[in-house]
């Protein structure tokens, strides 16, 4: 049922009333009878195309553009967590979390863990319906793709693929973009250089500033919402832990410039005006 009664969408020199129209018949109005309902043979919603996996010893390609290539190990477990996320996984619709550290080795400030477990970034049990708790989304799916990380002393880590096959394929699709993810859409110093000069304009909306960031720095991920928190991060910032009205007031007597508070006369903290 249209929002608003159906004779205001007519055009000028239409009928108001549909009855009226010698061109409507009853047969016109029935239901077609060429649709027989739904079919189970109809593509169903839950079936998906298979998520690739890094191949085994992936660490940090020599070439981008040739994953199947030659790699170097990754000096520690989180360059190779950004190597899978940056070149692997973020051009095919998922993300990757490391968890699990095995295998301690090394003495004093250099000892370590030697392995960790690679797992899709929402893998886990979803919170029950009837757990006792407030009602609040989860982005876990029960996914129980996981894969090894292992690191060689002196030498670096690298990617492997798990060994049980239940361990080796996805229970989901493909992310329709990137920015699902917020690993992918964290900010490097690269891009926060070019938006720290916007937010010092005040005419700038957050739009204009990603896409600027979008233009000037290549394979930028980022939603407006991403410049709304760097942006109200920056302001916190230069506040140095005071309020608006606080910090103003500080600027006036660092800087020696004549002025007078009104304060309310039932609560002497609170500023009425200042001359």
């Amino acid at each position: 049922m249209p929002p608003f009664p159906a004779s205001r969408l007519l055009n000028p020199g239409s009928y108001d009333d549909l009855s009226d129209s010698p061109d409507i018949t009853d047969s016109d109005c029935s239901e077609p009878s060429s649709w027989g309902g739904f079919s189970e043979e109809e593509d169903d919603d839950d079936e998906f195309e298979a998520i690739p996996n890094p191949p085994d010893g992936f660490g940090i390609p020599v070439n981008p553009d040739d994953l199947d290539g030659e790699h170097r190990p990754a000096p520690t477990i989180y360059d190779l967590q950004r190597s899978i996320n940056l070149h692997f996984a973020k051009h095919r619709g998922f993300t990757v979390n490391r968890r699990q550290g095995q295998n301690k080795q090394g003495k004093g400030d250099k000892r370590g863990f030697t392995r960790y477990t690679i797992e899709y970034n929402r893998s886990g049990q979803p919170r029950r319906s009837t757990a006792k708790s407030r009602k609040s989304s989860s982005r876990k799916c029960s996914c129980k793709w996981q894969s090894v990380a292992k690191a060689t002393p002196g030498v670096g880590w690298l990617y492997y693929n798990h060994t049980n096959p239940v361990h080796q394929v996805h229970n989901h699709g493909s992310s329709f973009h990137p920015s699902a993810h917020p690993q992918h859409r964290r900010v490097t110093k690269e891009q926060y250089a070019v938006m720290a000069p916007a937010f010092d304009e005040p005419s700038i909306r957050a739009r204009e500033i990603q896409h600027l960031v979008e233009k000037q720095v290549e394979g930028t991920v980022l939603i407006r919402k991403d410049v709304y928190n760097w942006q109200q991060a920056r302001r916190l910032d230069m506040l140095e832990g005071y309020t608006s009205t606080g910090y103003l007031l500080k600027v006036l007597d660092d800087e020696n410039i004549p002025h007078k508070k009104l304060m309310e006369p039932d609560d002497p903290d609170q500023l009425m005006c200042l001359v």
